[in-house]
């Protein structure tokens, strides 16, 4: 007997125990709950998660930008004081017109509305081929330090062969006299 909407239908109602963990009706795709995932949020809490921002492959010379969200789940507002951005790296904050430019980020400050929560950028561009895992640390109220971990692969270009494909030969003939 072949699965079909009849059959079904009679599996469900005289083998409700064995339709409840097999039903060859339950093979329909799962749709998900929306379009995009999350944004990373680091909460203003202490022993939130550390959110972690993904890059993904970033060629070198060219630059990718994720977004992250801070959140102040508290009643008055919060103040944040960016202790490290590491901008040797090519990691820099976009368009943060309430704490300077990225370039004076190292003793920036950022101030959140009481429950409420702010969406930031962050900008890689890579200088160097390779992976990299860095640490932006954040000192929130002069006492607990917070921080969000940005990882991702940056891809330098192709090497070139220095040898042409058809002078090497894999194998020779060697004469012995």
């Amino acid at each position: 007997m072949t699965p079909s909407k009849e059959n079904c239908q009679l599996v469900n109602k005289v083998h409700s125990k064995r339709a409840q963990w097999y039903s060859p009706c339950k093979n329909s795709p799962k749709i998900p709950l929306s379009p995009e995932p999350d944004a990373p949020t680091l909460k203003l809490t202490h022993f939130a998660t550390i959110p972690k921002i993904s890059f993904g492959t970033v060629n070198v010379g060219s630059s990718k930008t994720e977004t992250f969200v801070i959140s102040n789940p508290h009643p008055m507002s919060q103040t944040l004081e960016i202790v490290k951005c590491p901008t040797d790296k090519g990691f820099t904050f976009v368009d943060l017109n309430d704490i300077g430019s990225s370039e004076n980020a190292e003793q920036s400050f950022l101030s959140i509305p009481p429950n409420d929560e702010m969406y930031f950028s962050v900008k890689w561009e890579p200088k160097e081929s390779g992976s990299c895992r860095e640490i932006i640390r954040f000192k929130w109220e002069n006492s607990l330090c917070l921080q969000v971990v940005v990882f991702g692969t940056a891809l330098g270009p192709k090497k070139v062969r220095s040898t042409p494909k058809g002078s090497f030969k894999r194998f020779q003939i060697i004469k012995v006299r």
